[in-house]
Formats: structure tokens, sequence, C-alpha cells
């Protein structure tokens, strides 16, 4: 074998290498997004049930049957998810309207601890807009 075969050969190598890494890399990027697609997916159906006030028992079923989510734990845990976003969303929407900058209003959930505590709290979670933030006010 002579010098100009060996080469040959050797990038025919590196390339299919080369080739072989970035199809697997590829194929991660793409099941990545698309579980967080499907995360997405089940969080806006979460969200729309909530907004039509079906009962949690029934989105747990629902969950269940559509998106395959058959642990109530993580049934639990998105619909928990579901509900602090929206109160914050909705919080933010609220404090905007009184006349805070966003600065003020990011400040606000960062020393009232906001997202932590309406995790921790299932009642804050269900609470309207006025009596959380003077929820938060008072702690």
């Amino acid at each position: 074998m002579d010098t100009k075969e060996i080469l040959q050969k050797g990038t025919v190598f590196l390339r299919d290498c080369f080739r072989d890494a970035m199809d697997h890399h590829y194929e991660e990027e793409i099941a990545l997004a698309m579980a967080r697609q499907k995360e997405e997916d089940v969080c806006c159906a979460i969200a729309a049930f909530l907004e039509l006030k079906v009962s949690e028992t029934e989105i747990m079923r629902l969950l269940s049957k559509f998106y395959g989510v058959d642990s109530i734990a993580e049934a639990m845990e998105l619909v928990t998810t579901v509900k602090v976003t929206n109160q914050v969303n909705a919080l933010k929407d609220h404090l905007n309207e009184l006349g805070m900058s966003r600065v003020e209003v990011v400040n606000y959930l960062r020393e009232h601890r906001v997202r932590t505590q309406l995790q921790a709290d299932s009642k804050l979670q269900s609470m309207t807009i006025d009596k959380l933030k003077a929820y938060f006010d008072k702690h």
C-alpha cells in the first residue's frame, strides 16, 4: 500500500467518523426538541383545562389518555407547575397595571419569593390576584 492509498483510506475513515458523530448529535438534538415540545404541549393543555375549570382528577385522566402521563406524581407536578406559572404571570401583569416597572416587578417577585411560596402552598395557587398581592405584601 502506498502513501496515497493510506491517505485516501484515512480521509474516508475520518469523514465517515465525522458523519456518524454529526448524525448522532442531530438525533440527540431532535429527541430533546421533541421532548421539550411535548412538555410544552402538555402544559398548554393543562392551562386550557384549568381555564375551563376541569377537576384535577379529570386533568390527570386526560393527561394519561392523550399524552401518556401515567404517573400521578408527574401529573401533579405538571399541574402545579402550570398553576404557579399562571399565578406568577398574572401577578406580573397586575403589578405592571399598578404602575411598577419591569425591574420593580422582578425585585418584588424576588423579595417575596413568589415562585417558591406558590410551589410550596397550594392555597396560594388558587387565590385571586388581589388577595395574592395582599398576602405577599403582608409576608
